[in-house]
């Protein structure tokens, strides 16, 4: 019910504009990176940098023995090996701070210092987990480029026609990816409309003419 509805006598000892004395938390992501990535325990007093090696997986086997090929002492079978792997630990540090305007803490609606220190820990805990993303996320997209193919922008003259690879005929129209940032983008020389839409990885072949194969995205690390 609006103040107009109360009696004349009543709306001016009636307060409007009411500030509440508290500090809604800003949104937040869903950290969940570095619950995907192992853990490594570095140990103190051996430097800024530590090299580990670790043996690799052989390949499932999915195919069924075949009887007839279980011969000989080996049992038909070929022999594999399992490969090593070496990567290098770095310890890096990071840090951020926020000053504490003692006046502004005294008159202000609600405690600025819990206010910093609890945006402070929120900064940290969101930083983790983009480093650990960043580093799951590049090098694996680094090694598998066809994995960004879905990303691809492409264009049409109308929103009923086929897309098209424009970029096969002109390069300077690669689609682009940040794999720090995650922006995608591309240079625009239609003017016809463009429309986002969202997509699976799919292998070209003749069967599957909506799957075409655009030579992949220019990778940003």
């Amino acid at each position: 019910m609006g103040i107009q509805n109360f009696p004349a006598a009543l709306q001016p000892i009636i307060q409007l504009g009411f500030l509440e004395r508290e500090f809604q938390q800003a949104l937040q992501s869903r950290l969940g990176y570095r619950a995907c990535a192992d853990r490594v325990q570095i140990s103190v007093g051996i430097g800024e940098t530590l090299t580990k090696t670790r043996a690799g997986l052989k390949p499932s086997i999915t195919t069924p023995l075949q009887p007839s090929t279980n011969t000989n002492f080996d049992n038909g079978l070929t022999p594999g090996s399992w490969g090593v792997e070496q990567y290098t630990i770095t310890i890096n540090h990071y840090a951020a701070t926020t000053d504490l305007n003692m006046v502004t803490s005294r008159v202000g609606i609600a405690s600025q210092f819990l206010q910093n220190a609890y945006v402070n820990g929120e900064q940290a805990a969101r930083s983790l987990d983009e480093l650990a993303r960043n580093s799951l996320f590049s090098s694996y997209f680094a090694a598998n480029p066809s994995s960004l193919h879905f990303l691809g922008i492409y264009y049409a003259p109308n929103l009923s026609s086929a897309g098209t690879t424009d970029a096969a005929f002109d390069s300077s129209l690669i689609t682009h990816v940040n794999l720090t940032t995650g922006l995608v983008w591309r240079r625009v020389k239609h003017f016809s409309g463009y429309n986002v839409t969202t997509g699976l990885p799919c292998n070209p072949s003749p069967d599957d003419p909506d799957c075409v194969d655009d030579g992949g995205p220019l990778i940003e690390q």
